[in-house]
């Protein structure tokens, strides 16, 4: 368990730490656009984006996923069958891509006249889809490393991506000043570049086959996720759609400022969680006790996103009056909620390894569209009364009803036995925690960052009190914490002595 758990944690920390400096190099890139782009060429530009979004998501047709599975589950009898895997998915994808993204250029003048009621951007809407054929095809090599457990290279690979991408736009779009091309055109060369390197990373692993059979099984397990990633994205959507409608734009901003405080929970733990997982999990079924060790293993994660969810709740309480005017202090009112409802969607990809392992994938897009419709019905219900506060707790009860049907049917396909004595206590000690964040407003600086200190600091304390730890491990966390104490003693000494 605890090299499970090690595993886990060090290449988490790695993606963690790459995805944090994906997102910094990425947002400088905001004053570029704001400043060198109309309003309406920025509109222009998202609504690209999203349709791209959108036809990735049909184009890709789960097959990262499932050719995670396939080569750590299915077929490790030998790294001959594993190449053929490989290889399998990449030219079925290079072709069934080379379909789908050629038409979409095809029918370019056509989808420029629907989405942006003109033909003039039927050229740049080509170049987008090019760059979605390389996006989408390199998600082969990307799999390849998250299987092989290679959390340096996929993140050295992102990070040049990211940096390579926003050179280009600063020299294209401000030296050159080519606006809304200059943008369009970075991202495809950047996109390139990674195809390259993705194609040099598999040049050992390719070999010219298709196998049928293999493919037959990917397809099984990864077209239901194409709905499941549809449905997903409407639960994460809805919410402003229904608040544009039912109340002010004013609302949607500070609903939307509050999200992306909220969203730094995913992106310290959900997004390296999920990348790293599946490369653990699928190994592990294969053990005697691997259902033991998943129901071990969800105690700790639930430990590990109360204490990340805190320090989110209440640092985001701090910055988002350091960052923004008064106006905008009410969105802070929003994160307690999102951040608990991220929470939860953490517990979700834990108990989904019982889908993945099974390979019942079909079961997703029922749970995701039921969790999504409950979504559109409390936002209906909730936002007309309540505004953002509406809006927050309508993604909170839809995703306490995702949870619970996530479980019920992974239990269902997979029993894993719960400690719910020590779930709840964590859980219960979170949800105390989280509402205390409310409290981070006593009108001194001072005072609510030592009150959000002290907050964070209280939630291993009170597990601890609690009885969350078994004895043993709180042996070994004293053990750790003397052993730190006296490094922290031997580093000091020669400073004391130089100081006499």
């Amino acid at each position: 368990m605890r090299e499970f758990l090690k595993g886990i944690g060090k290449h988490s920390v790695v993606y963690g730490l790459g995805d944090m400096l994906s997102k910094t190099v990425g947002f400088f890139l905001i004053p570029l656009y704001t400043r060198y782009l109309e309003t309406w060429e920025y509109g222009t530009l998202e609504v690209m984006f999203v349709t791209l979004n959108i036809a990735a998501i049909f184009a890709l047709q789960g097959m990262a996923s499932a050719l995670i599975r396939a080569y750590l589950f299915d077929h490790t009898d030998s790294e001959a069958t594993q190449r053929q895997v490989l290889s399998t998915g990449f030219f079925y994808l290079a072709g069934s891509c080379a379909f789908i993204y050629g038409g979409l250029i095809f029918w370019a003048p056509a989808i420029s006249r629907l989405l942006l009621r003109s033909t003039e951007w039927a050229g740049l809407l080509r170049w987008v889809f090019l760059t979605g054929f390389l996006t989408t095809v390199s998600y082969v090599s990307f799999a390849y490393l998250r299987a092989r457990v290679k959390s340096a290279a996929f993140v050295s690979i992102k990070l040049f991506s990211a940096v390579l991408n926003i050179s280009l736009n600063i020299y294209l779009v401000v030296v050159v000043g080519l606006g809304l091309a200059g943008i369009i055109y970075s991202n495809f060369i950047a996109a390139l570049a990674v195809f390259i390197i993705g194609l040099v990373v598999l040049r050992h692993q390719l070999v010219l086959r298709i196998d049928i059979e293999k493919l037959r099984g990917m397809l099984s397990y990864g077209l239901p996720l194409v709905p499941t990633g549809l449905a997903l994205w409407i639960l994460a959507v809805s919410d402003r759609y229904f608040l544009q409608f039912f109340s002010t734009q004013g609302e949607v901003g500070l609903y939307s400022l509050g999200d992306k405080f909220a969203h730094i929970f995913s992106v310290m733990l959900v997004h390296p969680f999920t990348l790293v997982w599946s490369a653990f999990y699928f190994p592990l079924a294969r053990q005697p006790h691997a259902r033991e060790t998943l129901g071990r293993f969800l105690n700790y994660f639930v430990a590990v996103a109360g204490f990340v969810g805190i320090g989110v709740a209440a640092g985001s309480n701090i910055l988002i009056r350091l960052a923004a005017p008064p106006e905008y202090w009410r969105a802070r009112g929003v994160v307690a909620p999102l951040v608990a409802s991220g929470a939860l969607f953490a517990v979700i990809l834990v108990l989904d390894a019982g889908i993945g392992i099974t390979k019942k994938t079909k079961y997703l897009p029922p749970i995701v569209m039921s969790a999504a419709a409950v979504n559109m019905g409390l936002n209906g219900l909730l936002i007309p009364r309540w505004g953002m506060m509406g809006a927050a707790c309508a993604t909170l009860g839809s995703n306490m009803v995702y949870c619970t049907i996530a479980y019920v049917v992974n239990q269902r396909l997979y029993p894993v036995p719960h400690d719910w004595g020590r779930l709840v206590r964590a859980g219960g000690t979170f949800i105390l925690l989280l509402a205390t964040t409310y409290l981070i407003d006593t009108g001194s600086m001072g005072r609510d960052v030592a009150l959000a200190a002290g907050l964070v600091a209280a939630y291993p304390i009170l597990l601890f009190i609690s009885g969350f730890f078994t004895e043993d491990e709180r042996r070994a966390a004293v053990q750790s914490a003397v052993a730190a104490a006296g490094s922290l003693t031997r580093l000091a000494a020669p400073i004391r002595a130089l100081w006499g």
